[in-house]
């Protein structure tokens, strides 16, 4: 019988805590308080829904499940920076465009408005991409040391082979794991955050270059985390993102908050 490591059990129930629990705590206070904007917080997390959700990932699964050309493209280091990065860029910030443009009409010009949409978003994706995975992941922890994970593998059809891997992968789960997939969605929080003020900024001086300029760094930033989890591994991987995506942030910041007031 395997069983997981407590300390294993405790990092991966704190980090479901905080991508799913946490994420709705911090909005309710910052809502409450009005340190952030209802209309535009909200309309952040449609955008992200509507994009990802509805939009992107289906027609990349359809593509997956009905073209081989398509699999054996995104295989491949450029084809998966072309697709991964570039489409998620182009579905991503074509919605923060139509919203900064159409639905949130004045309120685009406020600098709140750009911070609570870029939160509003960012934790839509933090709860939805990992912290869904992480309730998962958790559960099946728990049955791995119940010994009921074989039965419930062998009831959805899963054969030997698949159950042995699937095993394998979970009894390989460390601390660690858990501790980079933070460090992930800290870096991707910043990012979206600074991503939104650049396009609402673009909107405000009317300037639409900042939104292909936006998709270009969204392209960018995906594929360099590609090629360095690639290369360089993934603590080195997430300590560049975290110091790109928070000099991009406040660089940001200084260069937009006077303009969008």
């Amino acid at each position: 019988m395997y069983t997981i490591s407590m300390s294993v059990m405790i990092a991966c129930l704190i980090c479901t805590i905080i991508t799913t629990l946490l994420p709705i705590i911090i909005s309710v206070v910052l809502l409450v308080r009005k340190k952030l904007n209802v209309m535009p917080y909200f309309i952040g997390v449609l955008a992200f829904f509507i994009s990802q959700i509805c939009l992107r990932m289906p027609i990349m699964s359809i593509l997956s499940a009905t073209s081989k050309e398509y699999v054996e493209f995104t295989s491949t280091m450029l084809g998966a920076i072309l697709v991964g990065g570039l489409t998620a860029g182009l579905f991503e910030e074509t919605a923060r465009l139509i919203s900064a443009k159409i639905l949130l009409k004045k309120d685009r010009l406020s600098f709140k408005d750009g911070v609570s949409f870029g939160v509003g978003h960012a934790l839509c994706e933090v709860i939805i991409l990992v912290g869904i995975s992480m309730i998962f992941n958790l559960m099946v922890l728990i049955m791995i040391n119940t010994d009921t994970f074989y039965d419930l593998m062998l009831a959805t059809g899963i054969k030997d082979e698949q159950y042995n891997q699937y095993l394998n992968i979970y009894t390989s789960t460390q601390v660690i794991d858990f501790i980079y997939a933070l460090m992930e969605r800290c870096s991707a929080i910043m990012f979206h955050i600074f991503n939104t003020l650049i396009v609402f900024y673009g909107v405000k001086l009317k300037k639409y270059g900042y939104y292909i300029l936006a998709i270009l760094l969204h392209t960018a930033f995906n594929g360099l985390s590609l090629v360095l989890s690639t290369y360089c591994g993934v603590l080195v991987t997430e300590i560049i993102l975290l110091i790109l995506s928070l000099g991009g942030l406040i660089f940001t910041i200084t260069r937009v908050k006077s303009n969008l007031k």
